[in-house]
């Protein structure tokens, strides 16, 4: 079985680390209920409709296969793949993509081991490793030792200017992040920066683009709102039919949440003061 790596994302005296153990509670709520569920392997994501009659499921591995296709891996590539859930968009990549290895960061310690498992079940331990390292702090990488980067919505729970710094210094020159990324539209304004930090996280289009665009060249750019609301609705109906199912009062916080979330997000993306785009970027 691959190696668990451990890394704190902050100093204990970071601000911003009781959100970071929140974030990763709440991840490892998600799997211990899926689990709980028969569907551990399952995606995490709103997805992506290609069609009308698509299965959640086939929406939801429809936007893995967009953000891996943009990436284009190569045969000798090393990957990253951030916030990977639990793990299942890197058991679709590794089906269908040549590349040397992946490595997976995530702060729910609960994802990690259980990515690790299926990996080495399937006999994938020395292509796909996961560590439990924060995206904004990458440790078992050393400088310009990736090609190839993937975050499938989850860069709206980073510190983004220390996660876009860290990815830029593993990178190297002219390899590629793709972002299935979700924002407040430029016109927002500075309203969501004067909001708590999970909304200072999510941050401004235009203030984000601004800051990645330090390391990186903007190489496409696609806003695709209309694809993903359907998912991102049809998640609530989704988790709130698992509802009856959980007993633990913390797991039910979390699960409600996540309807919660999913209802708010859904409604921006239909008034279009959320904006859910396919990004592109290159390393300078």
């Amino acid at each position: 079985m691959s190696p668990i790596h451990d890394a704190s994302a902050h100093p204990a005296d970071d601000p911003q680390a009781a959100l970071d153990r929140e974030l990763s509670e709440q991840y490892d709520a998600f799997q211990a209920l899926s689990e709980a569920q028969g569907a551990g392997s399952a995606y995490f994501n709103w997805g992506y409709r290609t069609r009308r009659g698509q299965s959640y499921a086939e929406t939801q591995e429809r936007l893995v296969e967009a953000v891996f296709t943009a990436a284009a891996p190569a045969p000798g590539d090393i990957l990253v793949d951030v916030g990977f859930g639990s793990g299942e968009q890197d058991f679709f990549a590794a089906r269908h993509y040549s590349f040397a290895r992946l490595h997976g960061f995530n702060i729910s310690r609960r994802q990690v081991e259980h990515a690790t498992r299926r990996a080495a079940e399937l006999g994938l331990h020395e292509r796909l490793v996961f560590h439990h390292q924060p995206a904004e702090r990458m440790q078992a990488l050393a400088d310009a030792s990736v090609d190839r980067m993937v975050a499938i919505e989850c860069a709206p729970h980073f510190d983004r200017p220390r996660f876009y710094k860290e990815a830029a210094r593993v990178l190297r020159p002219g390899g590629r992040l793709v972002l299935a990324d979700i924002a407040f539209a430029g016109w927002t304004g500075d309203l969501p920066l004067r909001g708590d930090e999970k909304l200072r996280r999510m941050g401004n289009f235009d203030h984000n683009r601004a800051e990645w665009e330090v390391y990186f060249h903007t190489r496409e750019l696609r806003n695709i709102n209309r694809e993903t609301v359907p998912g991102c609705l049809r998640s609530v109906w989704h988790v709130l039919r698992g509802l009856p199912r959980i007993q633990q009062s913390s797991h039910r916080r979390h699960w409600l949440g996540l309807a919660l979330t999913s209802q708010i997000m859904g409604t921006g993306l239909l008034l279009r003061f959320i904006r859910y785009d396919l990004i592109v970027l290159e390393r300078r």
